[in-house]
């Protein structure tokens, strides 16, 4: 299905996985700084903690893809228009 299933939303949680062992966390924890560093949600840790989260459920959930760079900023997208429910 070309649709993401939303079970992803319960894999965001932080007690969910160990945030650790994610294959790609170095690379997401530098693209953290990168995205939208302008934007003011991004300067809290809130704001990149959750963006953390989301891209390594998605890596996750997305075997086959893991997590490739751009990635980041349409995840953003998601998480500044989401509530803290969704995207947590």
């Amino acid at each position: 299905s070309p649709f993401i299933d939303f079970t992803i939303i319960n894999v965001c949680s932080p007690a969910t996985f160990d945030h650790n062992e994610v294959p790609a966390a170095e690379e997401i924890k530098k693209d953290i700084d990168r995205t939208f560093h302008e934007h003011i949600f991004f300067h809290l840790k809130e704001g990149q903690k959750s963006l953390e989260r989301v891209l390594k459920a998605l890596s996750l959930v997305f075997k086959d893809v893991g997590y490739c760079q751009g990635m980041n900023f349409v995840a953003a997208i998601l998480v500044m228009h989401c509530n803290e429910e969704v995207t947590s």
